[in-house]
Order: C-alpha cells, then sequence, then structure tokens
C-alpha cells in the first residue's frame, strides 16, 4: 500500500509539472478611461500599479490542464474598463461536472496611467496595489491585501486575509473585528482611508 501511494505521488507530481505557463497581454489605449474594475475569482493573484503613460497594460498568466482554453477578458462601459477571466465559449469539457473544480491557476498584472479609479473584488486573489489613485476600493474573502501609494479615498474590506497599507498625508479608519491593528505614524491630511478585516491583522506604515 505505501508503495502505491508513493507512486501516486510521483505521478501526480510529473503531470502537475508538464503544464507550462501562458501569459496572454492587451494594451489599451486610457484615453477617457476614468475607473479600471476586476472581477478575479478565477485569479490567485492581483497587481495593479501606476505608470506615467497613457496607456493600460494587462497581462493574465495561466497555469494548468487546460489554460488554453482561458481568456483574458476587457470590457468598456462608461469610461471603466471591468477585467475577468473567463472560459472560452468553444471550450466543451466531456467531463462537465467537473470542471468548475479543476486547479487552474491565473494570475493578472496590470499596469495603468495614474488617478484613476479602482475596484477589486475576488473570492481568493491577493492584491498588490503601489501608486497613485483617485479612489482605491477592495472586497477580498480569503485573499490578503497590500497597497502602498496615494489615493484620496479607499475602502478595503478583508474576510481572512490581513491588509498591509503603506501611505500618507492620510486620515485612516481601521475595525479589525477578530485581528490585532498594527499603526505606525503617519503624515496626516486630506485623503480618507477606511480599512476593515474580520479575521485578518491590519498594519499601517509610512511610505517614508
Amino acid at each position: 500500500m505505501r508503495r502505491f501511494i508513493v507512486m501516486f505521488l510521483m505521478v501526480a507530481l510529473t503531470i502537475g509539472g508538464a503544464y507550462s505557463q501562458k501569459a496572454v497581454e492587451k494594451s489599451i489605449d486610457a484615453q477617457g478611461i476614468k475607473g479600471i474594475a476586476v472581477q478575479g475569482d478565477q485569479l490567485y493573484r492581483i497587481t495593479i500599479k501606476t505608470h506615467d503613460e497613457k496607456l493600460i497594460y494587462a497581462t493574465a498568466f495561466f497555469e494548468g490542464e487546460n489554460q488554453n482554453d482561458l481568456l483574458l477578458v476587457a470590457r468598456n462601459a462608461e469610461g471603466t474598463i471591468t477585467f475577468s477571466i473567463n472560459w472560452n465559449p468553444a471550450f466543451n469539457d466531456p467531463n462537465d461536472k467537473l470542471s468548475a473544480h479543476k486547479m487552474i491557476s491565473a494570475g493578472l498584472e496590470i499596469i495603468v496611467p495614474g488617478n484613476l479609479q479602482l475596484d477589486v473584488k475576488s473570492d481568493q486573489a491577493d492584491l498588490i496595489v503601489n501608486g497613485q489613485f483617485d479612489k482605491v476600493r477592495a472586497v477580498l474573502r480569503e485573499g490578503n491585501c497590500d497597497i502602498s501609494g496615494m489615493a484620496k479615498s479607499a475602502d478595503i474590506v478583508t474576510v481572512n486575509g490581513s491588509i498591509s497599507a503603506r501611505t500618507e498625508s492620510s486620515r485612516i479608519e481601521t475595525h479589525a473585528k477578530d485581528g490585532n491593528v498594527i499603526r505606525y505614524p503617519i503624515s496626516k491630511g486630506p485623503n480618507s482611508w477606511r480599512l476593515k478585516s474580520v479575521n485578518g491583522q491590519i498594519f499601517i506604515r509610512s511610505l517614508k
């Protein structure tokens, strides 16, 4: 029995390592764009940062058995571009009942012009935000949030993940129901941030 288990693990590791990573890239003219939204339930990590260009760059990373059947989708509605990961409509899995449970690793990196609005929702992804934004809103169930930079307002909510915030010139309101708040001094200013976690920790530090 022990020999069978060892052989099974060796086969599983061989199969798991057989899939190379696939990257899909998009570039979008940012003229007229005021906000970015991410529907991130299919993702394990979301990274968003700002730059000085007038273009939006998005790169999705897929790894897993059905990686070639996943799409990076970007939809523009009233000046807000919403990114999501969807299955190819032509994808027809003979084991459809098991499809929802297949282990697909998907990450998303977005680079945007500064001072846009940002709205992110995900059941499982870690979120990393770095740069200068107008407004930031994020709701995460399992993932952590690491935000560094400036925003006129930020509203971050996690359920099981922790929040790490590095900023300046801000009034920060915190609430950690079953976790701790560790706060280091930062400069006060007009920006207003609210950080809330149910089970995670909240860390606040200066950018300096």
